[in-house]
């Protein structure tokens, strides 16, 4: 799943809200469009469900619950590995689900920057070092490069 909503410019492309990849499945996404009475939400600011992806929700819980990680990443079910890039926070937020069913792969490349991807192959000719994401894991990036990491595990009941 790839969403991004832009706006052109005569010198390129500016993001005016986000841009986002996600490879994985989030099973509760239809409670939680009722819990946070996102249609609602997306009603009263002028927004729109732009797709009938159950990911969509990703960038709507980081939204209402004002880019908060630890609450966002508690309310998410499912297996996933995504990037998001949020204009509005000026930050990108990189997870990973905690059992670690979906990879996802860092590498860096001879500049050092920063190459994301769930196979490994798509980066491995880019960047001579390349690490696994970690199972439950969040990074939080803002555009000082500064980092907050959060690993989480939640407990399942049956």
């Amino acid at each position: 799943f790839r969403y991004s909503k832009k706006t052109i410019k005569n010198d390129g492309y500016e993001c005016t809200e986000v841009i986002m990849a996600v490879n994985g499945e989030i099973y509760n996404y239809r409670e939680l469009i009722k819990q946070y009475e996102l249609e609602k939400y997306i009603e009263k600011n002028n927004k729109t469900i732009d797709t009938i992806s159950d990911c969509e929700i990703i960038y709507y819980l980081l939204i209402v619950n004002n880019c908060d990680i630890t609450k966002f990443i508690n309310e998410l079910y499912g297996m996933f590995a995504f990037i998001i890039y949020l204009p509005e926070y000026d930050r990108f937020i990189i997870g990973r689900d905690e059992i670690g069913i979906i990879p996802l792969y860092i590498g860096t490349d001879h500049k050092d920057y920063w190459w994301i991807s769930s196979e490994m192959k798509s980066i491995c000719d880019i960047c001579p070092n390349i690490t696994q994401f970690n199972p439950g894991t969040i990074y939080e990036v803002n555009k000082q490069g500064n980092i907050n990491i959060l690993n989480y595990n939640k407990i399942y009941y049956s």
